[in-house]
């Protein structure tokens, strides 16, 4: 068949989804990776494609793939890159245009969380619950498995200098500011109360600041170092105006999460789904809410998570970290899906679709693809930026990154090969 695989930003989702392009490719599939955001359906007319693989469709601005295909006969396939919510959050992930249920519009989805399938299971509503599929989390194979999470260790600490510091402190943050919603249309702020999170983050900002800092001074001190991640999409310069200090380093935002982990000794964050992964690592992890908001903030990936909520219960924590155990934390999450093999899994599921009969999508001439074709393959090889479908600052990231996308391509070229070879019996079935 031939597929696109459409990624939200190069950050995280392109490295897993490029693991599933090599394991598909495999199998004999023809297979593109495009950002979401650069011409999707454009792209996929010109390709005649068979099947797109998309990300998250709740939202009204990511709904119109499902539409597409829909009215084309073309498979649409989900592979959620967040598996994981508040329970009464749970419909979002079978849901596309904010309120329908996907079931109708996708052939087949990834199901990592057993919370969310059994919450699928139970549905009274969703009539094709056999299209959600519980194979594990393809996102976390790269955190998983040794041999893919030490790709750009080494790059991370030579690139910010951390190897003259004794400690080292990841804060991750989730916090996302008016900036990121400026081309959000009003029909997703208003079904997914974009408003409130924006106001809860600046309260969690205001709370989480004099905490850090204090961990610059009390417990880090001059032989230690605050590594800041912030969110992929959060494109404030709040942090970098209150966090000027010689042993801050600011990471940049095209970093990719899993080596930053590795880099660290123990982990800040609020409710970052990064925490398995950091626990997968071995890396203790503290979450910073205030008392009052732990409940409605707790994500359901947090039952064993360590909170404080002071700049002395913190301290106390990382002195002597009160938990054991977390990779079993990880295996009650995953159960037996925690073998790093969930890629191949889904591969093979994608593989047992073929090619519907009522396929109605025509490749256009010549003459409308030739430009479009051009500009694609420049870009594929980093010689032309792609041009952001919006003005603001987050569109503008989104297509700078992905002058990054050959050097990517490039560091993990050998380990991903390597990947699907050790595999290749399972693959293959």
């Amino acid at each position: 068949m031939k597929i696109l695989i459409s990624y939200r930003d190069l950050v995280r989702k392109y490295r897993s989804s490029l693991l599933l392009q090599y394991a598909l490719e495999a199998l004999g599939h023809q297979v593109w990776l495009r950002p979401h955001w650069d011409e999707e359906v454009i792209f996929a007319r010109a390709k005649e494609v068979d099947m797109v693989l998309s990300g998250q469709i709740a939202e009204e601005s990511t709904s119109r793939i499902a539409k597409f295909t829909a009215a084309h006969g073309v498979h649409l396939v989900i592979n959620s890159s967040e598996q994981t919510a508040t329970p009464d959050m749970f419909e979002s992930l079978v849901t596309y245009d904010c309120d329908q249920l996907s079931d109708s519009v996708i052939s087949l989805q990834s199901i990592a969380s057993r919370d969310v399938k059994e919450f699928i299971d139970q549905h009274p509503r969703l009539q094709h619950k056999d299209k959600y599929k519980l194979l594990g989390f393809p996102r976390l194979d790269l955190s998983l498995d040794p041999n893919l999470r030490d790709v750009e260790k080494s790059h991370i600490d030579q690139a910010y200098g951390l190897s003259r510091f004794k400690k080292r402190l990841l804060y991750v943050s989730s916090l996302l500011f008016e900036d990121t919603y400026t081309d959000v249309g009003s029909g997703d702020m208003e079904k997914w109360q974009y408003h409130k999170v924006i106001e809860t983050n600046h309260a969690l900002l205001k709370f989480h600041e004099p905490i850090l800092h204090g961990l610059i001074e009390r417990y880090l001190r001059p032989e230690g170092v605050l590594l800041i991640k912030k969110h992929p999409w959060d494109v404030s310069d709040h942090l970098e105006r209150r966090f000027k200090h010689p042993n801050v380093r600011i990471l940049d935002h095209a970093e990719y999460i899993v080596p930053c982990l590795a880099s660290a000794d123990a982990v800040i964050h609020s409710f970052s789904t990064s925490a398995i992964e950091a626990w997968i690592l071995g890396k203790p992890t503290i979450s910073l809410l205030p008392t009052e908001d732990r409940e409605s903030l707790r994500l359901n990936h947090m039952r064993d998570e360590v909170f404080a909520s002071s700049l002395e219960e913190t301290i106390a924590c990382l002195e002597s970290y009160p938990r054991t155990g977390l990779k079993e934390s990880v295996d009650r999450i995953l159960g037996p899906y925690g073998d790093g093999k969930a890629t191949i899994r889904f591969a093979r599921e994608i593989h047992k679709l073929r090619p519907k009969p009522e396929k109605t999508l025509k490749r256009p001439t010549l003459r409308y693809r030739f430009l479009p074709e051009l500009r694609w393959r420049l870009e594929e090889h980093g010689l032309r930026r792609p041009k952001p479908g919006g003005a603001n600052a987050k569109m503008r990231r989104l297509a700078r990154w992905e002058r990054l996308r050959p050097l990517v391509r490039t560091r993990y070229h050998a380990a991903f090969r390597d990947y699907v070879q050790r595999h290749k019996a399972e693959l293959l079935g």
